[in-house]
């Protein structure tokens, strides 16, 4: 090197060493420097022709970083990063008087690197070209990107990759600086067409997927755990949207219908820059086409049994799908250096059938992205949060509660933190199939909150503080649901308590089985000290309870439920009586005659009066024939026809919605009991039902009953039915046209072929 070289090298050196707190100013470093010659020293490895060699270097500078450690400063160095990385892994036992040398020695290789980096061409096997600051400031995730780049220079992380690359027989490095250039050129391909896609995010999580791997330990299945330690690594330094992608790159994770641009980059990236083995048994880095990765992979996985072979195959189409969609962006596929040509547009009408199929594909596919790109970014979902909020449209605002119904799997922790706040806002929304829709979101969202990042975790992981938030949030919006705010109305109270049941429902149906009885435990918390209960409270419980399956439950905690009830039948107004009789009629399902509960139902049900109207009345004969006891007294009275009277109580609104539901029970019952005589007159109540209830669960009640009760009819009159549900889809309404096709669909089914043409 000439002077001026030795000379701004020298003083590069001293720059750094200062940087990293390892002297107290330049003069000090540049004295320790020329002390041992180092800048002379260094003459040999220079003019860069080929990649340093970390071996060298450190034997270059051996007599500058002191006594050296047993196992030599390159493996001492590689592991001493690593311990940094992650404290827990126990990488580096012997660090303690070799730290500073370690420091100095790392400081000189990535200084070095640097002036490799400008001397030699680029290798995208071998180095990485992040986004400069004019090509990332107007990403939504700059600052994270400026964080990741600064993590990734202030803890050595290339100097990692090249130390492994030489006292490691692993090809780490080349394995992720080729995924990341082939997630950056589809990438960018992408935002060229003119289409959102975060190219920080993309950058970030490409360069940072498979850190995870030198986090793992001796004996520890590096291909399973390396996601949780990438995450670990991620999440430490607050990266969170860089963690969400590049923690969840697995084959596996295209199996969510719901995945951004982003991550899709990612996974395609990861499946075609993959490892084998030469000649000679050594690891070595290839980039494979699509079809080519596809049999690759497949030899790697393990206990392919046909199962898991359609399910490989089946995420392998959808990678399939979205390289057709880059080929049709001109994206280079090829990574020849040059794009190809996007696909024409032709008009419609002049493409053949096949070219229709696959329009309508690269459509579907830009749809999703632009939804999933609104979706990804917590700033442009709180956008979207406030714009459904502030929605007149009741037909929008359904649109959105689909939106999230269909995507939410994939939302971050924070994102799905907002969509529960703006759902519980739902609950007292004047429409019922809203209320609805939104409390199953609930359930939903809780019962999967941490779906997507459950990946396997080591033996000796830490308890992580977030798993406790679903529970957290549970119990938050079980509060919120069972006890409102004091400021809401009283209509808004029972329209957001009914929906405790819903929410419910969902997550028995989401949740998972280890975890359900923490949820369900914080519920049955609530069933205690009736006397304590305000009458909407208590039958929000009554309500809900009815629809929790007895397997969720012990003995013990039956007998306190049928006491919780028990107190409201005896004592409670007609619709908390109702409600009490409807659990302890499900109550007995499990039970036989003989049992001690069975008896105690019975007597509570004999106990609760007489003669408060006919739903109560129906309600103690079936608990009381159900027990075994005599029922011949309370059967006369349904032995007589009272339907007119039944269907005066149901057109009413002043009836409550639960005494409306056991009357279409009643209904039923008549039914079955009368003949022929007025069935057609009960089944067109319900179809009218179905119509014109203001309550979605009467309207389902009804429909469920029709349905039972249609085979009773003669052949013309279920013609007549089934003409007049039909003409409940007309009316146009979505609160009745959404439900109405289930039944009317089933009911059709009723038909005589010539009737159903």
């Amino acid at each position: 090197m000439s002077k001026k070289a030795t000379r701004e090298l020298q003083d590069a050196l001293a720059a750094a060493l200062c940087g990293r707190g390892l002297e107290r100013d330049r003069r000090a470093a540049t004295e320790l420097l020329r002390a041992y010659t180092l800048p002379e020293r260094l003459n040999e490895l220079f003019p860069v022709r080929k990649r340093l060699s970390c071996a060298k270097v450190a034997d270059v500078c051996a007599p500058l970083l002191g006594k050296a450690p047993e196992r030599g400063w390159c493996a001492f160095s590689y592991d001493f990063i690593r311990a940094r990385m992650y404290p827990q892994g126990g990488f580096a036992p012997d660090a303690y008087g070799f730290e500073r040398g370690a420091l100095t020695f790392l400081t000189i290789l990535q200084t070095l690197f640097e002036r490799e980096r400008r001397v030699l061409p680029f290798d995208p096997m071998y180095d990485y070209a992040f986004l400069q600051p004019e090509e990332y400031e107007a990403c939504d995730h700059a600052e994270e990107y400026r964080r990741f780049l600064a993590a990734w220079h202030d803890e050595f992380i290339y100097e990692l990759m090249r130390l492994g690359d030489e006292v490691t027989p692993y090809r780490t490095l080349s394995h992720i600086a080729g995924v990341h250039h082939i997630a950056l050129t589809v990438a960018r391909a992408i935002r060229e067409a003119g289409e959102e896609i975060d190219l920080a995010l993309v950058s970030a999580s490409a360069a940072a997927h498979d850190l995870g791997k030198y986090g793992c330990r001796p004996g520890e299945p590096v291909p399973h755990l390396h996601y949780y330690y990438t995450g670990y690594w991620l999440e430490k330094r607050g990266l969170h949207a860089v963690s969400h992608i590049a923690s969840n790159h697995s084959t596996w994770d295209l199996e969510l219908d719901a995945l951004s641009a982003e991550s899709l980059c990612l996974i395609y990236a990861d499946v075609r820059c993959k490892q084998s083995r030469d000649v000679r048994g050594n690891e070595v880095t290839e980039i494979f086409s699509l079809a080519d990765a596809f049999g690759v992979i497949l030899n790697k996985l393990e206990n392919v049994d046909a199962a898991k072979q359609r399910r490989y195959e089946l995420v392998y189409s959808r990678l399939q799908d979205f390289e057709r969609y880059l080929r049709s962006l001109g994206a280079d596929i090829e990574l020849t250096g040059a794009p190809s040509v996007p696909a024409e547009t032709k008009d419609p009408a002049l493409m053949t059938p096949e070219e229709s199929v696959e329009r309508l594909m690269m459509l579907s596919m830009e749809h999703h992205l632009r939804l999933m790109n609104q979706l990804s970014s917590e700033q442009k979902f709180g956008n979207i949060i406030e714009t459904a909020r502030a929605s007149r449209d009741w037909k929008q605002l359904r649109v959105y509660l689909n939106i999230f119904e269909e995507y939410c799997t994939y939302l971050s922790a924070r994102q799905k933190t907002q969509a529960l706040a703006f759902l519980y806002e739902l609950l007292s929304h004047r429409e019922g199939d809203i209320r609805r829709q939104a409390a199953g979101l609930i359930g939903q969202i809780i019962a999967k909150f941490h779906l997507v990042y459950r990946k396997r975790l080591p033996d000796d992981a830490p308890s992580d503080p977030a798993e406790e938030v679903p529970f957290t949030l549970w119990a938050e919006y079980l509060e919120k649901i069972i006890n409102p705010d004091h400021k809401t109305t009283a209509q808004q109270r029972s329209h957001i308590g009914y929906t405790l049941k819903i929410v419910m429902d969902a997550m028995l149906r989401y949740g998972r089985e280890e975890t359900l009885p923490r949820f369900v435990g914080a519920l049955l918390k609530y069933y205690d000290s009736p006397e304590g209960k305000e009458p909407d409270t208590a039958f929000t419980l009554l309500d809900a309870i009815q629809s929790l399956p007895p397997q969720h439950y012990d003995e013990q905690t039956r007998e306190r439920l049928i006491e919780f009830a028990a107190y409201f039948a005896l004592r409670g107004d007609i619709r908390l009586k109702t409600a009490a009789l409807l659990y302890l009629q499900e109550a007995q399902r499990p039970l036989t005659q003989g049992h001690r509960q069975m008896r105690r139902i019975a007597g509570i049900a004999a106990q609760s009066g007489a003669n408060e109207g006919l739903t109560l009345q129906f309600l103690r004969y079936r608990i009381l024939r159900r027990a075994g006891e005599d029922t011949s007294a309370r059967q006369a009275v349904f032995e007589r026809d009272v339907t007119a009277e039944i269907f005066l109580e149901n057109l009413k609104t002043a009836t409550p919605w639960v005494n409306k539901v056991v009357g279409v029970g009643i209904l039923k019952d008549q039914a079955e009991r009368s003949g022929k005589d007025n069935i057609l007159h009960i089944c067109t109540h319900f179809s009218k039902l179905i119509k014109v209830s203001e309550r979605v669960v009467v309207r389902h009640a009804a429909g469920q009953a029709l349905l039972e009760v249609l085979p009773l009819l003669r052949r013309e009159q279920r013609n007549e039915v089934v003409v007049e549900l039909g003409k409940g889809i007309e009316l146009g309404q979505y609160a009745i046209s959404k439900y109405m096709p289930d039944y009317l669909g089933r009911a059709a089914l009723l038909l005589y072929p010539s009737e159903l043409h």
